[in-house]
């Protein structure tokens, strides 16, 4: 397991084509930030997707022509997918192809391996194969991209607001709110 506390730590990780990574933490620790971050460092194509469009996708017909290749990123909750054995086996050989494919895949999720785990199904035993990577950005590196959020916002906000608006708030957007009404507000 990778644990990602500051966000330059994601240059350090050997993202390989044909792989999957399943990338999980609180909501609003940074999963989102830290996929922007390896689609630039590799630039290659982002493809956002959910569960819904996987399983449309496989009710199509099979003659279509290979996609696109590139990152394809899917932010979506499967606690409530997990439940639904047949839709659990379709998505987990949709992900398989989609590997197959020379596709690299980032599953962004709030649900621990641990939690994993407990579910028996192929989709669970799918995710539990990827390599697992949490996200628990630390104090100082929240601080700095408030601080980006801040230059976003053409807005200068002194570190220790910062610091202590970070103290206080763990989630990302939340913070990146507070940010954008300060800037609202001068």
């Amino acid at each position: 397991m990778i644990t990602i506390t500051k966000p330059e730590q994601v240059k350090e990780i050997n993202w390989q084509e044909n792989k999957a990574y399943y990338i999980y933490g609180k909501i609003g620790c940074g999963k989102t930030h830290m996929v922007k971050e390896i689609v630039r460092q590799y630039q290659q194509k982002r493809i956002d997707t959910n569960f819904s469009k996987i399983i449309e996708e496989q009710n199509k017909e099979e003659k279509q022509e290979q996609k696109e290749k590139g990152i394809i990123v899917i932010d979506e909750e499967t606690k409530s997918i997990m439940k639904k054995q047949l839709v659990s086996i379709t998505i987990e050989r949709a992900l398989r192809k989609m590997q197959e494919e020379g596709n690299t895949i980032l599953i962004l999720n709030t649900v621990t391996p641990k939690e994993l785990e407990k579910i028996d199904n192929s989709l669970a035993n799918f995710l539990l194969s990827c390599i697992p990577i949490e996200i628990c950005y630390d104090e100082e590196s929240r601080i700095k991209i408030a601080e980006e959020y801040s230059k976003q916002c053409h807005t200068t906000i002194s570190r220790e607001t910062l610091k202590k608006m970070v103290e206080k708030e763990e989630n990302l957007g939340k913070i990146r709110g507070k940010v954008n009404l300060i800037s609202i507000n001068y």
